[in-house]
């Protein structure tokens, strides 16, 4: 993101981390790091080798379940060698530009506002009120952020924008376009953008 951290300290839980919240609530345990491997075998349970934050070594854990909520982005997709097969993807466009509450609520009313293209590879523009900013996901099979900025500049969503505006920062995430092949096997499920895509379901 242009070496800027997108969005600002203001807007309030992600849905992320409402969920998050809520499974903690439930009795769930949180521990951040990395997963470094995964193996799996049909007559035993799976094995997670787990990096705590902080530490070198990984710790081996054995589960009933494995629950992979994550991105088509993720490393371990190389790791599954069950039948899984990851999305065919697109390379999108993603901004933030702050506005501010007053305006985001007087010109957005908090609600997604979804604006039909067709024109420079970008199929729709979905404009996301995040607190002070909007989140302007551009959904195309590649676009660039000058692209993408000159649709909002010479569209009819420049209507909605007030003059100046800028933006605060950009990323070019990969979404899927097709669903995943076989996304589970015996205690292991995945969800998440690496089974099937939120934007063009």
């Amino acid at each position: 993101s242009q070496g800027k951290k997108c969005g600002g300290e203001d807007q309030g839980v992600s849905f992320d981390q409402f969920i998050l919240d809520y499974a903690l609530g439930q009795g769930a345990r949180f521990q951040e790091g990395e997963v470094a491997n995964i193996q799996l075998a049909d007559d035993q349970k799976p094995k997670v080798w787990f990096r705590p934050k902080g530490f070198d070594s990984e710790q081996v854990y054995e589960a009933d379940l494995l629950a992979g909520a994550f991105g088509v982005n993720s490393a371990l997709l190389n790791k599954f060698t069950f039948g899984y097969r990851p999305p065919m993807t697109w390379h999108t466009c993603q901004s933030e530009i702050r506005l501010g509450t007053d305006y985001i609520r007087d010109r957005f009313h908090d609600m997604i506002h979804i604006f039909p293209i067709y024109s420079n590879n970008i199929h729709y523009i979905a404009i996301t009120p995040k607190g002070e900013y909007i989140t302007v996901s551009a959904i195309g099979p590649y676009i660039k952020i000058r692209t993408l900025e000159a649709i909002l500049q010479n569209s009819k969503i420049s209507q909605f924008l007030p003059n100046p505006w800028e933006t605060t920062c950009h990323c070019h995430p990969q979404i899927p376009t097709t669903p995943a092949k076989k996304p589970f096997t015996n205690h292991l499920v995945i969800m998440g953008d690496a089974s099937y895509s939120r934007y063009l379901k």
